[in-house]
């Protein structure tokens, strides 16, 4: 029980306070690392995020944000206890202001994990009861195009495909379960370089645990989840400087369904936002949905 206990106090009661996010939208990505039920196969997919924003422009009006991110991902296993996620994604990112619109995409960040199984055990009537602890860490690096020059130009940092610096992850997952019926939570630490231009990235970190049912019959499965996100990020630095309106947290409402026919894995997931202090209350974030497809073999 001590053990479970750590555990659920690592992923859940991390710090509320602080403030976090970008003015002209915001870099909280909204993307987990949980892979249910299927947590122990290799997996290729695509994934598509959508994360929109209302911001508030000092008096010069209010933009909307909208940010769209294409992923090609997969999840392996060299070891038995050893996993492996690799991801790239393309983004386009859009705001309007006044009518006038601001479009940026490209290839974005691309991110490699490392995380091993420390923890993995079945026990009770009929083996109803398993959990698993994954631990690991890895690298998001500047393979996104990030131009100085728009900085120069006032053009928000945030509607920039990639960041141009190198940045560490920390990370873990952990899933318990009995007969049906499951939690899972995921953790995702960003500890964010300083580029060329001399601009840093808040340290982001990313929360969230869901609840969920596995339905079985002989073709399919079908796993409805419902849970929690939490997102804070740190303020943006420029020249070693405080750059205004920037970190803040937000918590999110999830719903969603992932259904498995055979060795496809269809998924959706809608977040809501319930509470959050963004940009230092200039910016609003609004519903985000995700789509995925994925392959397991």
């Amino acid at each position: 029980m001590r053990t479970l206990f750590f555990v659920f106090a690592l992923f859940f009661l991390a710090p509320a306070t602080s403030r976090a996010c970008d003015r002209c939208g915001c870099s909280l990505s909204g993307h987990y690392l949980s892979a249910l039920p299927q947590y122990q196969r290799h997996v290729l997919g695509v994934r598509w995020f959508y994360r929109s924003f209302e911001t508030e422009h000092h008096g010069d009006g209010i933009s909307s944000d909208r940010f769209h991110s294409a992923e090609i991902w997969g999840r392996f296993y060299p070891a038995r206890r050893l996993q492996v996620l690799a991801v790239l994604p393309y983004n386009h990112f859009t705001k309007e202001l006044n009518a006038e619109p601001l479009v940026r995409q490209g290839i974005g960040d691309a991110v490699l994990l490392a995380n091993y199984n420390f923890l993995e055990k079945t026990w009770g009537a009929n083996a109803g009861w398993r959990h698993a602890l994954y631990l690991g860490g890895g690298v998001k690096l500047p393979t996104g195009k990030f131009d100085p020059e728009l900085i120069e130009r006032n053009i928000n940092p945030n509607l920039q495909p990639g960041t141009g610096a190198l940045d560490w992850l920390a990370s873990g997952t952990y899933t318990l379960r009995f007969n049906n019926w499951g939690l899972n939570t995921n953790a995702l630490f960003r500890l964010s370089g300083k580029n060329s231009a001399q601009f840093q990235f808040g340290n982001r970190l990313n929360l969230n645990g869901r609840l969920f049912y596995l339905a079985q019959n002989a073709r399919s499965s079908w796993l409805p989840s419902v849970g929690l996100a939490y997102e804070w990020a740190a303020e943006d630095s420029h020249e070693n400087r405080r750059v205004d309106d920037t970190g803040g947290y937000a918590t999110f409402g999830t719903l969603g369904l992932d259904w498995y026919p055979g060795n496809l894995a269809l998924s959706v997931q809608w977040d809501v936002p319930l509470d959050q202090f963004l940009g230092d209350g200039y910016v609003d974030a609004g519903q985000r949905f995700q789509v995925g497809l994925s392959y397991l073999f």
